[in-house]
């Protein structure tokens, strides 16, 4: 088993070692570092340029590192959760190809590189949320997930398109060359490429696929909502924000959409009878609370709390698979009264959801503080959003923050300190004892494919 993740492994080596020379970048050139690749800043590319130029800054170091980071996790935790599966082998393979697909969209300055690694992570999230192809929620989850990310996508085909056509080059860096003499069609590109952030990130309308993918297996989840896929969405918002950020109706939409989706979101996850539901909920949540930090000109706050919301939510989703192979379900009715029985299990939830409640020195709360700040600048009508939007944005963000530590709290209690559930109050052959190793994983593994865990 140790070959499936060998190669994620080594992969993870060389993001930190990218990490490490790439972050302290900022101090001498700014945060989006210094450009490495076959033209230089000064030059544009061929057109079409599909040489997979490299730009390397702390930015991108940052969200490989947090998508090896995750995946190595996830591979290994497989091995155990699914290693007996009789499609494990493509399982694996798959979850590498999902990850070669992040590297490829943040690792590149060239659009239609950045497009192929983008669909790539659409086919692949298809393909792992369908992995229970047997069941019929697998397979709708699979195809709506699928249907919806992909109707998003043409607008980012339609955004490669015009910035082409406007600045004469398909290279990043190029059209930001380019734009030197003026931004043109901002309105236009950017709201194209927020149909395909929408898409990509579960924001309102195009909301719904992400909550009903839980049928997936739930390493895939936590890689899902946690390192790729989602996050993809918030970054590419940020990474074209030069393109757009002079069209004050992109950035209102942007900040209006946001606001709808991260209370919607919220709520959705307070009133939750199913952890991995509300989990996923508290996701599409988050998500609208980073692109509110890019509207408001904060992209680097949005994805700082990106990075620090892939970790603390991958431990959660994690955390949330051993608790569902303790006691045979995802209901919050079937938990409860669960500390003394899974000591290990508690405690490292119980960072999570303190992370997630933005509870101090979490780094939640640095990253969500730095959200806030971002917006509250915005109110002074010198960053693209009118005075009151921004105010209302801010409102809203405030009030999410507090639903948010209401739900945590509420998950938190209902898991592990509440009654024993009724739903396993009555079993004779209670499992709600420590899945932390190896063994035990192995020991439960029959017991999660029987129940499509």
């Amino acid at each position: 088993m140790t070959r499936r993740w060998t190669a994620v492994g080594l992969t993870a080596v060389l993001a930190v070692v990218v990490a490490v020379w790439a972050i302290p970048e900022v101090t001498r050139h700014g945060y989006f570092g210094r450009y490495v690749g076959a033209s230089s800043p000064g030059v544009d590319p061929p057109l079409p340029s599909l040489s997979p130029d490299l730009f390397l800054f702390p930015q991108a170091a940052q969200i490989v590192l947090l998508a090896v980071g995750v995946g190595l996790l996830v591979q290994i935790y497989s091995t155990a959760y699914l290693g007996r599966h009789p499609r494990y082998r493509s399982y694996a393979l798959v979850i590498v190809l999902f990850l070669l697909g992040m590297i490829a969209v943040v690792g590149t300055t060239n659009l239609w590189v950045l497009l192929v690694g983008w669909e790539v992570m659409g086919l692949c999230s298809y393909l792992l949320i369908g992995h229970e192809w047997e069941t019929a929620p697998a397979r709708a989850g699979a195809a709506k997930a699928f249907l919806v990310t992909r109707a998003a996508d043409l607008g980012l085909v339609m955004a490669i398109i015009v910035i082409g056509e406007t600045y004469g080059t398909y290279d990043i860096v190029g059209a930001q060359v380019a734009q030197a003499d003026g931004t043109r069609h901002a309105t236009l590109i950017g709201l194209l490429v927020l149909v395909a952030v929408i898409g990509k990130s579960a924001q309102f309308p195009l909301h719904t696929w992400l909550p009903d993918a839980m049928p997936g297996p739930t390493p895939i989840t936590a890689l899902i909502h946690a390192a790729t896929m989602v996050a993809a969405g918030v970054y590419l918002a940020s990474r074209l924000f030069f393109l757009y950020a002079d069209s004050q109706l992109v950035l209102t939409l942007m900040a209006g959409g946001a606001a709808v989706t991260m209370l919607m979101g919220a709520l959705f996850a307070l009133v939750q009878t199913d952890l991995k539901r509300a989990l996923a909920w508290s996701t599409v949540s988050q998500l609208a609370l980073m692109l509110a930090a890019v509207a408001a000109g904060g992209a680097e706050a949005g994805l700082d709390h990106l990075v620090s919301h892939g970790v603390f939510k991958a431990l959660l989703f994690l955390g949330c698979g051993c608790v569902m192979l303790a006691v045979g379900s995802s209901a919050l009715a079937a938990m409860g009264g669960l500390r003394r029985s899974m000591p290990v299990t508690f405690w490292t939830m119980t960072i999570g959801f303190a992370a997630l409640a933005g509870l101090v020195p979490t780094a939640g709360f640095f990253t969500k503080d730095s959200v806030l700040h971002a917006i509250e600048v915005a109110t002074d009508g010198d960053h693209g959003l009118a005075p009151g939007v921004a105010r209302a944005l801010l409102v809203v963000a405030l009030v999410t923050t507090f639903v948010t530590a209401a739900y945590a709290t509420r998950l938190w209690v209902l898991t592990f300190l509440g009654p024993v559930g009724a739903d396993r109050a009555d079993r004779a052959d209670r499992a709600d004892h420590e899945a932390v190793s190896y063994t035990h994983l192995r020991a439960h593994e029959t017991v999660a494919k029987k129940k499509n865990l």
